[in-house]
């Protein structure tokens, strides 16, 4: 028999938590992003809301669709298109801290977009 009272956090738990809780942006800082990647998308079941990966080659596509949505390879132009699409759903970006850091007009531009979200 096992002891529960002692295991690790449930990351899948702490995320629908959160999502709930209807936070307009959670940073996830993954040494695996594999396993993030997989963690996202059982959120995104257990949520029924649709899954977004972004990366900088590929741009912004939906789970399980081929094709990107044209004209988001850039950061800004994907967090842009989010603002206007307004589709409740989980959105991950891989590799955007690297845009975050150097230039502080995309945090600032981010949080005012996702102060924004009802």
């Amino acid at each position: 028999m096992t002891d529960s009272s002692h295991a690790g956090p449930d990351p899948v738990n702490e995320l629908v938590v959160l999502v709930r809780s209807r936070l307009g942006l959670i940073a996830l800082d993954a040494a695996d992003p594999d396993q993030a990647h997989e963690t996202l998308t059982t959120v995104a079941a257990q949520l029924g809301i649709p899954l977004f990966f972004w990366t900088r080659t590929k741009g912004l596509r939906r789970k399980n669709v081929g094709t990107a949505i044209y004209g988001t390879n850039d950061s800004l132009a994907a967090l842009a298109h989010i603002e206007v699409a307004r589709i409740p759903a989980i959105y991950e970006f891989e590799g955007l801290g690297a845009d975050l850091r150097p230039d502080p007009r995309p945090t600032l531009e981010g949080r005012d977009r996702w102060s924004q979200r009802p």
